[in-house]
């Protein structure tokens, strides 16, 4: 089986994300759910990435992981998932490879951790936002609020 689904989000006018989430069984336990993301400077006409977005010598990782962590966290101890510190800190720490799937909206930044990223697969998936304000100090300008 094979379902994909989209939804769309923007920053502003001139960017744009479109969200791919695409499910897939094959057999087994349980399905697989995956995303890919698509982000847009509509003005160019060009995919963009976090070096569009920010700063050259601004940590982006880590004001990621410093608003991300806690979230999860929340989320996990409330839902009664009883999380895994280190679990959730190997998928959240503050790497390239933990924040590779991102969409823009108006609010901030969204990460989206994948099944077993953070916390076990029936914890789902998680799409936490990074709001502007705690982010604008590293945008460049044409991202600034």
């Amino acid at each position: 089986q094979l379902y994909i689904s989209y939804k769309t989000s923007s920053f502003n006018k001139r960017y744009y994300s479109v969200r791919f989430y695409v499910y897939s069984f094959t057999g087994g336990a349980h399905g697989s759910q995956d995303l890919v993301v698509k982000n847009y400077d509509l003005k160019s006409g060009k995919e963009i990435g976090y070096q569009d977005i920010f700063a050259n010598n601004y940590d982006y990782l880590q004001a990621f992981w410093r608003n991300t962590e806690p979230q999860l966290t929340h989320l996990l101890k409330k839902d009664g998932w009883g999380y895994d510190a280190s679990w959730l800190r190997e998928g959240s720490a503050p790497r390239a490879d933990n924040y590779t799937n991102f969409y823009l909206s108006d609010k901030g930044v969204v990460i989206y951790f994948g099944q077993y990223q953070v916390a076990p697969y029936a914890a789902g998936t998680f799409e936490i936002p990074v709001p502007w304000n705690k982010i604008n100090s590293g945008l460049k300008n044409n991202f600034n609020i």
